[in-house]
């Protein structure tokens, strides 16, 4: 009984993932189910990924389709702000990945409801109008900062 209730608190690792196309000025966003705000396709890490890589690659997958896309770049890990850990000891940290688009037509799966690309530009703009999930918001204000320029 004691080992159950006196654990080192868990992070619980996830992985988002920024699809680009048209030289990384537009970026795939997806909306899950009953939610009107836009988010990165990505989730939890499974135990049978071999990597934070593969689960990136899987996760793209699963909410996304069979896409061809270029190798995963690591972008940048953080801890997440999300509502459903805010009052525990356990926490989420994901990392983010970006790619490119090669070939393929995003189709929405899993847990996502739709897909469309965004302009890199109207990033700010998005979030300033309450169009991008909270949760999502420092990972997609990184990537405004690192890639509008492209745009």
């Amino acid at each position: 009984m004691y080992n159950t209730y006196n654990q080192f608190p868990k992070v619980y690792p996830t992985v988002d993932i920024a699809v680009f196309r048209h030289n990384r000025t537009e970026l795939l966003l997806g909306r899950k189910p009953a939610e009107h705000a836009w988010r990165l396709p990505g989730g939890f890490t499974d135990p049978e990924d071999q990597n934070f890589d593969a689960a990136a690659r899987r996760e793209l997958q699963e909410e996304c389709g069979q896409l061809e896309t270029s190798p995963m770049q690591y972008e940048l890990s953080m801890q997440m702000d999300d509502w459903r850990y805010r009052s525990e000891v356990d926490k989420i940290i994901t990392t983010l990945f970006s790619t490119d688009l090669i070939f393929g037509e995003p189709i929405a799966a899993d847990d996502i409801a739709a897909l469309r690309w965004v302009p890199v530009n109207k990033l700010s703009e998005m979030i300033a109008n309450g169009d991008i999930q909270p949760v999502h918001i420092p990972l997609l204000e990184k990537l405004a900062d690192k890639y509008s320029a492209n745009a």
